[in-house]
């Protein structure tokens, strides 16, 4: 584990989190409207509610900052797990930077025992939506509270309807209630919730809701009887956005994309074409450990959501998004063992790459101006999406497969721009170099996909994956200079050479081409200045490595500068 990224991370939610819990909570002990409601809620956690931006396109916190979706699917969070093991699972998620995750209010079958929560306790003492528990719902309301206190979001589905309204959801139990019923519901929920500034409602799941579309319109009157601040998305089957079937709905504010198309950016791309404008972000893709997923689709979800116009993405893991509460799914069970596998460390580069370039201003290319060679083809998992700052700050390209590449761009500010190479698999950063404005051609690079960043010179950008402000204030800022290392290629040994402007620690590793560190050079404080490691071609145990391209990484502070090795025998 990176655990200077961890710590990094670590600050950024505590940060956010203080400022979030600094909003005096919203009233929620308003008068009861039915027998239902004298339910009343509990003291809530103070979050600042978040509301969409001024251009419509994402969305922004309290303070006005942009929040970026770093999502994980926690859908059984309130039924499976104890509570002590969803404690853990937070302060995980919150750790890796986690800053949003979808849950099942209620679940009906992804349990062990459904619908009652790991303690035993039942949603409801008698007919469903109308005689709710209060030890059930005691217990979702310590799970948000611990949530807000790390900074993190939840989606909250209110109703699980199921995979096409079936027995995996409460589509039947909804067929049966009345139109009374679930507005009851709705007010129970909004009543008890709406003071929770860490939530976003959802509404369905898994399925076309045009059945029970007149009981779903219920439970959202409900909920706005109680609380109109906070966002309504909603969740529908594999296919659809958000609005498909809401499409003039005025509650439904935020839309998103569930889709499993393996050239998913055309699904996320319609998204931003929407009119009205809606911000979107990547509901659902494919998720780790399930339908033969690899660590580059998912990568490639996120960085596709993006740069077409979304503010961020919900990835998943199986059995994380259940808890392990069956190997049904995918054969696996240990939950716990999977939460630092590779989908969640690569959503940790993601962040880091978005955070470190003002992202709430990209415009995704859409008729394809920016990238005049190597665009790759519509339609196929080889097409490169692109897009460029409003502000003419920065251009972004994810690139899937190895190719040679030429940009276009002019639409950047200054005379001059700064090419970098990113690898998305390992969070790296390489300094190509600075040309002047116009076509720029890129050689082709043989690790497989990237992320090409360019960025008006003159602002002087760190590396990507370094954060635009530290996240805790500090006397002076360490400037690194990474200079390429002398041999290369090289037999037996190279020359790792740079400078710091400031005393800082230093920790210099080397990796091989699937992101596996092999050696630590050093890990040490050091002063202002020239400095050099030597790097003789083995690994931690001496071994001698063989011929081929390994990596290595320079952190110093915040900021972290990669160079590519050849070793060649």
């Amino acid at each position: 584990m990176n655990t200077s990224r961890i710590f990094t991370l670590g600050l950024v939610a505590a940060n956010q989190a203080t400022a979030l819990r600094a909003r005096a909570r919203r009233a929620t002990a308003l008068s009861a409207l039915c027998s239902l409601c004298t339910l009343l809620a509990l003291p809530a956690p103070a979050q600042a509610a978040l509301q969409i931006s001024a251009n419509g396109r994402h969305l922004v916190d309290e303070q006005g900052r942009p929040f970026l979706f770093n999502g994980d699917s926690s859908w059984s969070i309130f039924a499976q797990p104890s509570w002590e093991d969803a404690k853990l699972y937070l302060q995980d998620r919150a750790d890796r930077g986690f800053n949003f995750l979808g849950a099942n209010l209620l679940e009906h079958r992804f349990s062990s025992n459904p619908p009652l929560n790991a303690a035993g306790d039942a949603p409801f003492t008698g007919t469903p939506f109308i005689t709710p528990n209060e030890a059930y719902f005691a217990h979702v309301d310590s799970v948000l509270s611990f949530a807000a206190e790390r900074g993190i979001v939840f989606q909250l589905n209110v109703i699980y309807l199921g995979w096409v309204c079936g027995d995996q959801g409460w589509c039947n139990e909804v067929m049966a209630a009345s139109l009374s019923d679930m507005r009851e519901w709705g007010r129970f929920v909004g009543n008890r919730y709406g003071g929770y500034d860490n939530i976003m409602w959802s509404i369905g799941g898994d399925t076309d809701p045009s059945p029970v579309a007149d009981k779903m319109r219920e439970v959202v009157a409900g909920i706005r009887e109680f609380d109109t601040d906070n966002l309504m998305t909603a969740h529908n089957v594999r296919g659809m956005q958000a609005i498909t079937p809401w499409p003039d709905e005025t509650w439904l504010q935020v839309n998103n994309v569930f889709s499993f198309r393996t050239a998913l950016y055309q699904a996320t791309q319609a998204a931003w074409e929407n009119q009205p404008i809606r911000p979107f972000y990547l509901l659902e893709g494919f998720y780790e450990n399930e339908h033969g997923s690899t660590s580059q689709q998912l990568r490639a979800q996120a960085y596709w959501a993006v740069l077409t116009g979304g503010f961020g993405v919900m990835t998943g893991n199986c059995p994380v998004w259940h808890f392990g509460y069956s190997s049904t799914w995918c054969g696996l069970t240990d939950w716990k063992s999977e939460l630092d596998q590779q989908g969640s460390i690569q959503m940790a580069y993601y962040r880091d790459l978005f955070m470190s370039r003002r992202w709430h201003l990209l415009v995704p290319d859409v008729n394809g101006d920016l990238l005049t060679a190597g665009a790759g083809s519509w339609g196929a998992e080889d097409y490169a999406t692109v897009a460029a700052a409003s502000d003419g700050s920065s251009l972004i390209a994810y690139i899937p497969t190895e190719r040679s590449l030429e940009f276009d761009t002019s639409v950047l500010t200054g005379g001059q721009v700064r090419v970098w190479e990113y690898e998305p698999a390992d969070g790296m950063a390489t300094l190509i170099g600075d040309f002047p404005k116009g076509l720029v051609a890129i050689a082709a690079n043989s690790s497989g996909d990237r992320v090409i960043v360019i960025d008006d010179a003159s602002i002087g950008f760190a590396a990507p994956g370094t954060p635009l402000a530290t996240a805790a204030p500090t006397a002076h800022a360490v400037g690194v200079r990474l200079l390429q290392n002398s041999p290369n290629p090289f037999n037996p040994s190279t020359q790792i050479r740079f400078e710091l402007t400031h005393a800082s620690r230093v920790r210099i590793s080397i990796f091989d081409a699937s992101g596996r560190q092999l050696r630590v050079l050093t890990d040490e404080s050091m002063g202002a200045g020239p400095h050099q490691e030597t790097w003789d071609g083995r690994d931690s145990s001496g071994k001698e490595l063989a011929s081929g391209v390994y990596y290595c990484r320079l952190q110093a502070g915040t900021e972290s500068l990669g160079l590519k090795l050849v070793l060649l025998k």
